[in-house]
């Protein structure tokens, strides 16, 4: 992935809403970074440069609000396309919750593999923000 392709999601969270450093902090819980977290109205708002990704973009903010529950705050949150001119909300469900303990659980169980998994091709993976550490470090690209 080329550094230009690499920053571009973050130039469009700091180009599109520049008013947002002042209005919102930045926090990171757990190893993750959330950009933009109102304390006050408790939302989290992640900028997007296009929904061609929509699933991952709600997964992204449904773990956030799933680390902010973990510490025992209730949120929600905001998934912003403003090139678009489109924002969507993103609601901490029952279902949402089960998703991402699934999910935690089959993290745990790979991270627990004597061996690494088959590497998976697939067209996206070269947008991927993990794509060095699937293709390059392990040699397998």
């Amino acid at each position: 992935m080329d550094r230009n392709t690499q920053y571009a999601g973050k130039l469009v969270g700091q180009t599109a809403y520049p008013q947002r450093a002042q209005r919102y902090r930045e926090l990171v819980i757990a190893g993750s970074k959330i950009d933009h977290f109102d304390p006050k109205s408790k939302i989290v708002r992640e900028v997007k440069k296009s929904s061609r990704k929509r699933d991952a973009h709600r997964a992204q903010v449904l773990y956030y609000l799933y680390l902010l529950r973990r510490e025992g705050i209730e949120a929600t949150g905001l998934l912003e396309y403003p090139s678009e001119r489109y924002t969507e909300a993103v609601e901490w469900t029952a279902e949402s919750a089960a998703t991402i303990v699934a999910w935690e659980a089959k993290i745990t169980a790979i991270i627990g593999l004597d061996t690494c998994p088959e590497v998976i091709r697939a067209r996206y993976c070269r947008q991927c923000s993990y794509y060095e550490f699937c293709y390059v470090a392990n040699d397998n690209g």
